[in-house]
């Protein structure tokens, strides 16, 4: 079952940063990429993309930190989002959290 993680965030506001760490058991991560959108739905396209880098990747654990700037999060309009967070490793593609933000309005700008 594909772990799940939902969010807030405010318009405007860096969100972040969050670490996650994934394990597969028995699998050369050293050369793993990490992709994230937020999307309104499913077929819409990404109001936000990050491609957060990993740090210290080993055989079965990878461990990533992301964040988005305030610059990033204050032209997504307040909603609710999908997300998920894919990786891909050794000519395989695995989306390995999915969830929801909810972007809250600012007020102070």
């Amino acid at each position: 079952m594909l772990p799940t993680q939902d969010f807030e965030a405010i318009r405007g506001d860096t969100f972040g940063p969050h670490t996650f760490t994934i394990t597969i058991e028995g699998e050369d991560l050293s050369a793993t990429t990490v992709k994230i959108q937020w999307k309104k739905d499913y077929d819409a396209n990404a109001v936000l993309t990050l491609t957060p880098s990993t740090s210290s990747p080993s055989l079965g654990v990878l461990t990533f930190d992301y964040e988005a700037t305030s610059i990033e999060t204050a032209n997504i309009d307040p909603s609710t989002y999908l997300y998920d967070v894919e990786i891909t490793f050794n000519a395989k593609v695995k989306t390995v959290l999915a969830g929801k933000v909810i972007m809250h309005p600012d007020v102070t700008q």
